[in-house]
């Protein structure tokens, strides 16, 4: 168990080196006689040991020994000098010739069995201790025969297994010598293989203290140190033993050591790139590199990066693919990841490894709550729970196990036993913040609003950042509520002005505070407070419900009506509340009764020129160019309009100014062309558009025109921005004169709706529609007009209340007659039949348009009729 030869030579030599600096030898004494010349090669032959010349050494004593063949100390000392070189069989020759020279030749003992230490032949060497100590039991010698007898013996029972006797014997070597630092290691070692750390760690200690120079001690007390994961304690330990002699066995299995250790120093203390530099730097001293691999991978996965940390963990499982570190780490990476299935296999895999450990506990742990998250994902909340509580069983003491059986009791509406479940997250870990805040909703839930605030007191008391802030925040609100149930309005209201102050982004405490201050008869503030909460959440219903009817007990019904119409435009399942916003809606305001449009074009000058009713709307506009020539030209076109309710005096205006450059031939044409519309609502702007066109037509035959039409436009709602978009369309027709006697117009169009805001992400779309149309004169001056469109859009984007993507598909079917008065006047009345189908629910709309022109339709299923009069005027 231990080297005994190094500390032979060092004893013996210091006893030969006695017998050659000037005292006789044994020899000598028994002959009574002395060769000067023999002597003083003697005194160079010692010289020579001494500075560890031992080649030469070995000439000198060889030479002598031929010349002195009885000499004992001759071969005596070249059996030291071969052991000095290694050569270890002629150094025991040597040594017996001593001892057959003169068989009480004390040092040749002592190093003969010293010797069969090094050889391991154990009961040789104690029977030679032994001898000594019969043979001269007051000699010199005995002292370190006691001592190594001892060791000797002790070393024996160790290796049967008797580690109390050992323990006994090692005692009693060091009672001998208490200076010795043999023993001590010995006790050391012992105590290592009864796995008693502390007790190793003491005894090792004890032998550096003694001998300052104990190379194995150092590497003992390393290697206890790592396992304990006293990490700075083992890199000073292996430091001194390499700094003793770098190039023994033991030294150099631990040089890689050395700078790992130093990196994982590093990283601890936040140096990450110094860190990283000394971990390359043990890679390339290294032969078993899977340590230092595992080092980095928990360096970059501190950091935050996974794919790096990812890929070290894989290397260090390339290396060591038993590593069992890194497959738990892996497994922690896969989680975040949420490659839950990987991450379960990473775990079991660590788990098998060594199931026992730390390590291996974490990682069935670990594996249970994986389980339990897939189970979650795929709604089998019974196995989910079973894989909660199956980690706390593993691991009772940790409080994220109970956290997780808590949220998942959360899921299924289990109150009370989610309150136990954060109650014990609690105990285990008073300072775990994320509890309390669940733990009070439920408390508040249950009607136990005092517990509530306590629970909230208890995180504020924490003082951790956000949470506490969060926890003030719910604390004021729940004060204010719990006011407001005593009709002490004014403080309630005190409350919810300090939520909102603490908490500007706070929907709820904004919507009490607008409560609060109804309450106390101010509605012109409670306006102001729920205008500021519909923009945290420009989705809530019941906000825009309470604000619009509020807009309408102050006199206010335009924006009321605008707020009312969202609502039924989003639809849902509310049935309730929307069947009341269609009551309000009808209150207010009726269907449209008359419309007015009025064209400009500076190119055109109907005074002058035939009109022809047979046109579509856009081929009458074409037709209009044919009439004045081929070229290129420019000019501006201006359309305003307005809309009346009536019920009310109430009016919707809307103006586009258009601005074009085309070229024509006798039969074709190009036109570019940029819009800009905007649209007021009694007064107000409501909503505005900025829109790029290309159109194109050519004949396509002898009574054929093609048409072509390119259009991007934006659109921007300054009343809610849920409608802002970039909506892009292109469309093309075939119009044919000589059906009928009228004219056959077949179109067809793709088009799309991409919002610019993530609120509206309900509102974007893809669609396209194809439509016919057929106008005919009846007699002069009066035209029929059919039409008949369908159109699809499939909304890009799952719905937020229905969690799926809407198919909606459109009929419209229309009738109407058109009338050509003087200089461009029309009049039309038009009977139209709508209905809507949707994979999803909605709502109807009650108006055909409201306050903006370009607001999104209903989302629902719906049939209705809508009628329509109105006068166009071209000029």
């Amino acid at each position: 168990m231990m080297r005994a030869i190094c500390l032979s030579i060092i004893l013996l030599f210091f006893i030969t080196a006695s017998g050659v600096c000037g005292q006789e030898t044994p020899t000598e004494r028994r002959e009574g006689r002395s060769d000067p010349r023999l002597k003083g090669r003697m005194e160079d032959g010692a010289r020579l040991m001494k500075s560890k010349r031992w080649e030469e050494a070995v000439r000198l004593f060889e030479e002598l020994a031929r010349q002195y063949p009885d000499e004992g100390e001759i071969p005596f000392r070249l059996g030291v000098s071969y052991m000095g070189l290694g050569q270890v069989q002629k150094s025991e020759e040597a040594l017996k010739q001593a001892l057959r020279l003169n068989p009480r030749h004390t040092a040749a003992l002592l190093q003969l069995a010293g010797l069969y230490e090094e050889m391991q032949r154990l009961r040789e060497a104690l029977d030679i201790y032994e001898g000594i100590i019969q043979s001269d039991p007051t000699g010199e010698a005995v002292q370190v025969s006691l001592l190594k007898k001892n060791l000797i013996q002790g070393i024996l029972l160790a290796r049967s297994g008797d580690f109390d006797g050992a323990l006994r014997l090692f005692k009693a070597a060091s009672d001998v010598d208490p200076t010795d630092p043999s023993a001590h290691y010995n006790i050391g070692r012992v105590y290592l293989r009864k796995n008693d750390q502390a007790k190793a760690e003491e005894a090792f200690r004890k032998v550096v203290e003694l001998n300052p120079q104990h190379q194995d001690a150092y590497l003992q007390l390393g290697s206890i140190y790592e396992q304990q994961q006293r990490i700075e304690d083992a890199l000073h330990a292996f430091v001194a033993a390499v700094q003793i002699n770098p190039n023994t066995l033991g030294a150099r299995s631990i040089q890689d050591k050395i700078p790992l250790f130093r990196g994982i120093i590093l990283a601890k203390q936040g140096k990450i790139q110094e860190a990283l530099l000394s971990f390359q730097q043990a890679l390339s001293v290294t032969e078993k590199p899977a340590p230092i691999y595992y080092n980095i991978g928990r360096i970059y996965l501190g950091m935050g990066d996974l794919p790096n940390a990812e890929a070290a963990l894989v290397r260090t499982l390339q290396v060591d693919p038993r590593h069992q570190g890194a497959l738990l780490n892996l497994g922690i990476i896969y989680e975040r990841q949420g490659k839950l299935d990987e991450a379960l296999k990473a775990y079991d895999g660590a788990q098998a490894i060594q199931s026992d450990n730390q390590d291996g506990i974490n990682a069935a742990v670990s594996a249970q709550t994986v389980r339990g998250k897939i189970a979650v994902q795929a709604e089998k909340l019974d196995e989910a729970r079973d894989a909660f509580k199956k980690a706390a069983e593993l691991q009772p003491n940790n409080p994220a196990n109970y956290f997780n059986l808590a949220l998942l009791y959360l899921r299924r509406n289990e109150l009370s036993e989610a309150e136990k479940a954060f109650d014990q997250v609690i105990a285990l870990n008073p300072s775990e913040g994320d509890a309390y805040l669940p733990l009070a909703d439920i408390l508040e839930k249950s009607g136990r609003e005092q517990e509530a605030i306590e629970t909230y007191e208890r995180l504020i008391a924490l003082g951790q950042g956000s949470l506490t802030t969060r926890a003030q925040v719910r604390l004021h609100v729940l004060k204010g509520v719990l006011f407001g149930k005593q009709n002490r309005f004014a403080e309630a209201r005190s409350e919810f002005a300090e939520a909102v102050r603490l908490d500007p982004e706070n929907k709820v405490g904004y919507f009490n505070l607008g409560m609060a201050y109804l309450k106390m008869k101010d509605p012109y503030a409670a306006v102001d407070v729920f205008k500021k909460a519909m923009e945290l959440d420009p989705k809530d219903k019941s906000i825009r419900l309470r604000l619009a009817g509020l807009y309408d007990e102050l006199g206010r019904p335009y924006e009321a009506l605008d707020l009312y119409q969202g609502i039924l435009e989003e639809g849902g399942d509310e049935g309730a509340l929307l069947d009341e916003v269609r009551e309000r809606v009808n209150l207010l305001f009726g269907t449209i009764s008359v419309a007015y449009q009025v064209t400009f074009d500076s190119n055109i000058t109907l005074s002058r020129k035939p009109f022809s009713d047979l046109k579509s709307e856009v081929i009458t506009q074409y037709q209009h160019f044919f009439l004045t020539g081929t070229g290129w030209r420019s000019g501006l076109r201006l359309t305003p309009s307005i809309t009346i309710f009536h019920h009310s005096q109430v009016s919707i205006f809307s103006g586009q100014l258009g601005a074009f450059v085309d070229w024509r031939g006798y039969q074709s044409g190009l036109s570019l062309g940029y819009n800009l519309h905007v649209g007021f609502f009694e007064g107000s702007l409501s909503d505005r558009s900025q829109e790029l066109t290309l159109d194109t037509f050519s004949p396509a035959g002898l009574a054929t025109t093609f048409t072509g039409s390119l259009r991007l436009r934006y659109s921007d709602s300054v009343v809610n921005n849920i409608y802002d978009g970039i909506q892009p369309s292109l469309s093309a027709g075939l119009a044919i004169d000589r059906v009928l006697e009228g004219r056959l117009t077949l179109s067809g169009a793709v088009y799309s709706n991409f919002n610019t805001h993530s609120i509206g992400d309900d509102y974007a779309y893809v669609g396209f529609s194809p439509s016919v149309l057929f106008d005919r004169p009846l007699i002069q001056g009066i035209n029929l007009n059919l039409s008949y469109g369908y159109s699809m859009q499939r909304y890009l984007n799952p719905d937020s209340d229905f969690h799926k993507r809407r198919v909606n598909q459109g009929h419209v079917v229309s009738a109407g007659i058109t009338v050509g008065l003087e200089r461009g006047i029309q009049l039309y009345l038009r009977g139209v039949w709508q209905a809507n189908q949707s994979n999803l629910g909605g709502t109807p709309p009650e108006l055909a348009q409201v306050l903006t022109s370009d607001k999104t339709g209903s989302l629902s299923n719906y049939t209705k009729w809508l009628g329509t009069f109105g006068v166009r005027l071209l000029f």
